[in-house]
């Protein structure tokens, strides 16, 4: 499902960065954080989070379904 939306969301931030570096002016703003937090998170592997979680000293839960 992910790998269908990321294409068309691509092309839509390509059309909103056209006019500088910022989605909303010149410079900054908390959406331009939220969407580089979102592609750094899209862009990890699953399985990634298990390694996080072991040098945190904690536990997740199971991401299983999700890999389906």
């Amino acid at each position: 499902l992910v790998e269908e939306f990321i294409p068309g969301f691509e092309v839509a931030l390509e059309g909103m960065l056209e006019g500088g570096a910022f989605l909303l002016g010149d410079r900054p703003r908390l959406c331009d954080f939220a969407v580089m937090g979102q592609g750094v998170y899209l862009s990890r592997p699953p399985t990634s989070a298990p390694k996080v979680a072991m040098s945190m000293n904690t536990s997740i839960p199971s991401i299983s379904f999700c890999l389906t």
